[in-house]
């Protein structure tokens, strides 16, 4: 009988505070900060191997390269699509290398990076001390890439 009553409260919780939330977003203060930062960047990112990482990290990551995005038109855009991102389910694609890049957000004393790995179809907020992580599409892969091109950051 006991067990009956646990299988019971155990299937109750699971079912009305457990399912996954329909429409993610980023924390409303974070996409605010992205929306109006005095600085906002994107970095092209490798793993770091098992030696001292040479040269600037990003949530542990090697930067291969990094670009200013400095027009507020494109720092909007990159922001929408990756809130449109979110609302899409992620499709699984296989890449010929990783697919690892990050943006980095400040206003102030604010700072968001936000960490994808495309290869995953995963996106991680790095957000007022804490992470969240969040299944994502590749919707804005093509605008971090076309920025990075542009601005001459190498790909492998």
């Amino acid at each position: 009988m006991r067990f009956a009553r646990l299988t019971y409260l155990f299937s109750c919780l699971l079912f009305l505070g457990c399912k996954p939330d329909p429409n993610p977003a980023l924390p409303q203060a974070a996409t605010d900060v992205m929306r109006n930062a005095d600085s906002y960047e994107l970095f092209s990112l490798e793993l770091v191997d098992n030696q001292k990482p040479a040269g600037e990290l990003f949530q542990s990551y090697s930067v291969r390269g990094k670009c200013p995005v400095a027009v507020q038109k494109d720092r909007e855009w990159i922001t929408a699509n990756i809130e449109r991102g979110l609302a899409e389910p992620p499709t699984k694609r296989t890449y010929r290398w990783s697919q690892v890049y990050g943006v980095r957000a400040k206003r102030g004393e604010s700072v968001v990076e936000l960490l994808f790995d495309f290869d995953a179809n995963n996106l991680t907020v790095y957000w007022d001390g804490l992470n969240r992580s969040y299944p994502t599409s590749t919707h804005v892969w093509w605008l971090i890439q076309k920025k990075l091109f542009d601005a001459g950051v190498q790909h492998p």
